[in-house]
């Protein structure tokens, strides 16, 4: 196992680089991805709906993948402005 120390600022961004940098990932765990990638490529919103089903809900059926302009709004000025940033 790899011990790493960071420090950690104030830019989201930065943040993320150096996690994802210090992480290992399992071979397994990348060809999982994969195939998850390429089941919503073929297959788009019907493809995440069932993936959603199988994964997160234990077989329930997911909510609706779009969200109104006044959610998305809301969310925004809800949002810290450094990870509204760092997200465009």
């Amino acid at each position: 196992m790899r011990i790493e120390r960071a420090a950690l600022d104030a830019d989201p961004a930065a943040t993320a680089r150096t996690l994802r940098d210090a992480l290992e990932i399992p071979a397994a765990v990348v060809a999982r991805v994969g195939e998850i990638v390429a089941r919503v490529r073929a297959g788009g919103d019907e493809a995440v709906a069932t993936l959603t089903r199988e994964l997160d809900t234990g077989g329930a059926d997911p909510g609706p993948l779009a969200v109104s302009r006044e959610e998305l709004t809301a969310a925004l000025e809800r949002a810290d402005p450094a990870l509204v940033s760092a997200l465009e």
